[in-house]
């Protein structure tokens, strides 16, 4: 408006002026603010029609302001309006200058747009290659002839071939004869009916490294498209470890099994509830009961239930109590096979607790004594037949007398206090005590060597 000649003076309110200039500085920065700062907020379209807006009410708003501000001082040049000289040259001149600063602002909006564009292109491809190549597992990108376009750096590690090596392969020179026709075939079916055997879905087999060796692996493909061809990514993960860890545990499975079939008796681990609930228990325990192992881990069948129902609580009290001190416990007590034969059962186990010291579960041992039981009454009935037919005494290897029967001390005319603990010798002549050839006895007889 200063570059206007006329006849009036042109002046301005100062206060006005100044609120046009922050009316248009105001509103551009809101304008460059819903553009930018809503990006992500709101759809692109939205953000650029708002900030658009904006910006046309800070033009509009600035010079409606600013002409708002001036003030005209003297009279106009006529009452009637002149035509302007030349007025469609300077129109024309106008409209050319408006157009080309419009396509300059249009061209250098395109070209910060896309700079900005490529940096974000470039920052995302550097993302991605950065996870290409810092992934644990191999990564191959396969196109539709079966010529590899791209591998990581952890291709390196499995196969032996720099990434760059590998690069141009056809895939078939990685797997063997048989895996190769798998995917040969799985290739041709997704080129002729577009669907892919192998997406999505997982397969083990044998990868062929640059040494010749065989490594077994996981594989896992994916499909995208480059232009109009597919372009398959195919997730490799060496599964060697895995496959040495399950054979290792096979054998260390068997080596167990073998140990606990070959142990005496009955291993097992059992809760800690009233029916002693088992988690393990071995095959022994059919020949034990008439149960299978089967019957007492799917609780069909319970160890508690065959006790003799005198022994029962007994065996829980000390158990338990054991469990409370943090021992180890033994007991004896009597169980009902599946015929009804009762047999004697000596357990041996002791609790094992978690982190927090809390008793988890029982681990044991049973062992069928009931053999041992009935020769141990047969030889403690003969003893008593003895002992009531003959007359007895008992020493130790030193010559003290540990007991004595009735027999004896009716023959020899002592009483029982007065005869236990004292020596051998009370019984015999004191010249033969006195000789060489009683304390050889005894020197004889504590090195094991019996002379009657």
């Amino acid at each position: 408006m200063a570059a206007m000649q006329m006849a009036p003076l042109l002046r301005y309110d100062p206060w006005m002026f100044a609120l046009s200039i922050l009316v248009a500085v105001g509103l551009a920065i809101l304008a460059l603010w819903v553009r930018f700062g809503l990006e992500d907020r709101l759809p692109a379209l939205w953000t650029l029609l708002i900030s658009a807006l904006v910006m046309g009410l800070a033009i509009s708003g600035m010079h409606y302001t600013g002409m708002q501000a001036a003030r005209f001082v003297g009279v106009a040049e006529s009452e009637q309006p002149v035509a302007v000289v030349d007025s469609l040259y300077l129109g024309s001149a106008i409209s050319l200058i408006t157009v080309a600063l419009t396509v300059f602002v249009v061209a250098a909006n395109a070209l910060l747009r896309y700079r900005r564009l490529s940096l974000q292109l470039q920052a995302s491809e550097q993302h991605l290659r950065s996870i290409f190549d810092t992934a644990l597992d191999s990564i191959l990108t396969i196109d539709h002839r079966g010529i590899i376009r791209s591998a990581n750096r952890a291709a390196t590690r499995l196969l032996g071939w720099q990434p760059d090596e590998l690069v141009g392969l056809p895939i078939r020179r990685l797997l063997n004869e048989h895996d190769g026709n798998v995917y040969a075939a799985h290739l041709r079916n997704y080129l002729e009916n577009g669907t892919l055997a192998l997406s999505g879905a997982e397969q083990e087999l044998h990868c062929i490294a640059s040494d010749g060796q065989a490594k077994p692996v996981r594989i896992s493909v994916g499909v995208t498209r480059s232009g109009n061809h597919p372009l398959f990514v195919v997730f490799v993960n060496d599964i060697s470890g895995r496959i040495q860890m399950e054979q290792a545990l096979r054998e260390s499975e068997q080596q167990y099994r073998s140990l606990i079939s070959n142990i005496p008796g009955v291993s097992f681990r059992c809760l800690l509830d009233e029916q002693w609930t088992m988690l393990f228990i071995s095959d022994a325990v059919q020949t034990l009961t008439g149960w299978s192992a089967d019957d007492f881990i799917s609780q069909r069948q319970s160890i508690a239930a065959l006790y003799h129902p005198d022994d029962y609580q007994p065996v829980a009290d000390q158990v338990l109590e054991a469990i409370e001190q943090r021992r180890n416990y033994t007991v004896e007590y009597r169980l009902f096979d599946r015929d009804g034969k009762e047999h004697w059962i000596w357990e041996s186990g002791s609790a094992v607790c978690d982190e927090q010291g809390t008793p988890r579960w029982i681990d044991g041992v049973l062992l069928d004594q009931t053999e041992s039981k009935l020769r141990n009454a047969e030889y403690e009935g003969k003893v008593n037949a003895i002992s009531k037919a003959m007359a007895l005494i008992e020493f130790d290897l030193h010559g003290q007398v540990l007991d004595i029967n009735d027999n004896a001390l009716d023959l020899f005319g002592y009483q029982r206090i007065d005869v236990v603990g004292q020596h051998h010798s009370l019984f015999c002549d004191p010249l033969y005590v006195g000789s060489d050839e009683y304390r050889q006895f005894w020197i004889d007889l504590a090195k094991g060597l019996i002379s009657a």
